[in-house]
């Protein structure tokens, strides 16, 4: 059995699913926890930059994932059209 990932919110992170509707937050914190077992299965990677994405409807959440020490950070949540901005 593959090792199971630990995810870590970033503060900013927290602070941007804080203020989204509770059933928003809710979704997309089960498909993050969802993707803990094999998280490059699940996400894309963003294009000129370190870090993967992952689609929870018209959100994105921004995150980088460190395989050897099996931790995905979640770094950004936003909307679609301002998710990857400044990264």
């Amino acid at each position: 059995m593959a090792p199971t990932y630990t995810v870590a919110w970033t503060h900013r992170a927290a602070r941007m699913l804080e203020h989204l509707p509770r059933e928003v937050q809710s979704r997309i914190v089960d498909q993050v926890e969802s993707i803990a077992d094999e998280p490059f299965a699940h996400v894309r990677k963003v294009e000129g930059s370190p870090y993967h994405r992952l689609r929870v409807g018209q959100y994105r959440v921004v995150m980088q994932i460190t395989a050897s020490h099996l931790t995905i950070y979640v770094v950004r949540v936003a909307p679609r059209e301002t998710a990857y901005r400044n990264l």
